[in-house]
């Protein structure tokens, strides 16, 4: 279901915003060249007080170089800015699905003028790979600007439904233990139970999932088709999701949460700060597996005088002495 048609069915249990058609002129520059929206400086030696000047004179000038830079859809500064001073900060998602990929190079997904919503488009492989599935099949990108919230852990969910029902309501992420959903497991549910009332009679694929933040009251951030990546930070798999569907004894939905500190599954990015993005499928399997190799080689990685680090888009090199 298109984000436009989502937000007509859907506007008064969605977190607050707008979503707006992509023209091929905004298109063009989101697929174009990061500009000054990034820029690592790395870490130099300075030798003399002549090298000195000299870096800090470039520095001055990549920082005013970033700050003049602004992008040419002025419509897109417009509807960014409009949206800012209503709620103080947005994030964006493109044809229904969020930036995160693109999180690293802000620090976060929050969204405070125009270069900054174009720098993580531009940033983000995930939108690009969107944009040009939407364009081959036809369809119309679209852009969705919402309210940003600080979202406290405890306080989102990922809800799974099967076959028109609702199955499960997970902990949105496994890597960390929070004692207050286990305090709040009645008012959790009931609360889903209560959104899923208003959501259900409105066509959906068969098998779904939704999030939602569950505060004073309950929103919904986003529905999405499930998939492989739907299970990603989950307590669960989709083979346990199924059986617990076809069980016409386990009482549904149920809810899944780390329900103590001894089953919370780190992440690479908790640990070393550094995104997902940057390590290969080894490098993830080694970490899950055998967390000491994972250090070793990052230990490894700063005794290098340059690491370089690829996303497709962008080669970023850290400069380390």
């Amino acid at each position: 279901m298109k984000p436009s048609t989502v937000q007509s069915l859907f506007q008064s249990i969605l977190i607050e915003g707008e979503v707006v058609e992509l023209d091929e002129e905004c298109i063009k520059e989101i697929e174009g060249d990061v500009k000054s929206n990034f820029t690592w400086s790395g870490i130099e030696e300075i030798k003399d007080e002549e090298e000195e000047r000299a870096f800090e004179k470039r520095e001055k000038e990549e920082k005013q170089k970033k700050e003049n830079w602004k992008s040419e859809i002025e419509w897109f500064n417009q509807i960014i800015e409009r949206n800012v001073h209503l709620y103080g900060g947005v994030f964006l998602k493109i044809n229904g699905k969020a930036l995160v990929d693109a999180e690293w190079m802000n620090g976060s997904l929050k969204v405070c003028n125009g270069n900054e919503g174009m720098m993580l488009l531009q940033g983000s492989e995930r939108a690009q790979e969107l944009i040009e599935k939407y364009r081959q099949e036809g369809k119309v990108n679209e852009l969705e600007i919402r309210k940003f919230e600080e979202i406290r852990i405890s306080d989102e969910f990922r809800c799974f439904v099967v076959h028109r029902e609702l199955i499960i309501i997970s902990q949105r992420y496994n890597d960390a233990y929070e004692v207050k959903i286990q305090e709040r497991k009645k008012e959790i549910i009931k609360k889903v139970n209560e959104l899923f009332e208003i959501i259900k009679s409105h066509h959906f694929s068969d098998c779904y999932t939704f999030d939602v933040v569950i505060n004073n009251k309950i929103k919904v951030i986003g529905f999405d088709e499930m998939n492989e990546r739907s299970f990603e930070g989950m307590t669960f798999n989709k083979e346990e999701l199924m059986s617990n569907a076809k069980d016409i004894n386990v009482t549904k939905p149920l809810l899944k949460y780390v329900e103590d500190s001894q089953h919370i599954i780190p992440t690479v990015k908790q640990f070393y700060g550094i995104p997902e993005e940057f390590y290969d499928e080894k490098v993830l399997n080694t970490f899950l597996t055998n967390p000491s190799k994972l250090t070793s080689f990052y230990c490894f990685g700063l005794n290098c005088k340059v690491l370089k680090l690829n996303n497709s888009k962008n080669n970023i090199y850290f400069i380390i002495l």
